[in-house]
């Protein structure tokens, strides 16, 4: 039911049974757009639920990406710590065998050092031997100049004595 102020105005008595058309027809109205608002409403909230149940399902998703990602780097960590742990032995065994090299080394030194001694004593050795040879060699060669001439005066000597017995 419809009812307009051109109605009204063309009517110029307004009686109680006007105002109580037009109180239900406001009341019909107002209960129409209060209905026609909860639909509205309604509707709101269930598109406001819609969205709700789509951004927990997003998030839920998320959460479980992020988890996984999660896991990974805790995987990527524990790697990591592993080949920390396996860096270090590494650079303790290094330190090792560079104290072990420094001592070799040192002791190589040493070696070497005692080495060239000893071939400077064999060199010593060696030179007293040829002088002890060459004068073996001079000495053998001068002893039988040496003996004969011994012997010559032993002969002279004899000779003499010999010549003095005959006399």
């Amino acid at each position: 039911m419809k009812v307009s102020l051109s109605s009204c105005k063309n009517n110029a008595k307004v009686t109680p049974k006007w105002f109580i058309k037009m109180s239900n027809l406001l009341n019909y109205s107002w209960r129409s757009h209060t209905f026609c608002l909860q639909a509205d409403a309604l509707d709101d909230r269930k598109t406001t639920i819609y969205n709700l149940q789509r951004r927990l399902k997003w998030s839920k998703q998320q959460m479980e990406s992020k988890d996984l990602h999660l896991g990974l780097l805790k995987k990527k960590v524990t790697e990591l710590e592993d080949l920390l742990r396996d860096k270090g032995r590494v650079e303790v065994e290094r330190d090792e065998n560079s104290i072990r090299y420094k001592k070799l080394f040192k002791q190589n030194d040493k070696l070497q050092r005692e080495l060239l001694d000893y071939k400077q004593q064999v060199t010593g050795l060696k030179a007293k031997l040829l002088e002890a040879s060459e004068l073996r060699v001079s000495v053998e060669l001068r002893m039988p100049d040496r003996i004969r001439a011994s012997l010559a005066k032993a002969e002279v000597y004899q000779t003499n004595r010999i010549s003095d017995y005959c006399d």
